[in-house]
């Protein structure tokens, strides 16, 4: 992913809430040791949060889905212009 709205936005939000990576992976419904491998990948740009998780994300990081909706649409914008640069 070329930008990193959504992966600072995540950080930021779990670090205020005091949260480690497990925490939240585990709080957001992922299971086991997978729980902050993911959190790790959203938070480095390698991959967005499950579109259908969105909600639980804001309301274990106290945050406006809104705001997490946009800042993937913005990553999402920048993925896609990169990969048809040149064709448009």
């Amino acid at each position: 992913f070329p930008s990193h709205d959504t992966a600072d936005l995540i950080k930021a939000k779990r670090t205020e809430a005091g949260l480690s990576q497990r925490d939240l992976g585990l709080a957001v419904g992922f299971q086991g040791i997978a729980a902050p491998q993911i959190i790790s990948n959203i938070e480095r740009a390698k991959c967005l949060p499950p579109w259908e998780r969105v909600s639980k994300f804001a309301k274990v990081l106290k945050a406006d889905a809104k705001e997490i909706y946009q800042a993937m649409f913005a990553d999402e914008m920048d993925r896609l212009e990169d990969k048809y640069k040149g064709l448009v």
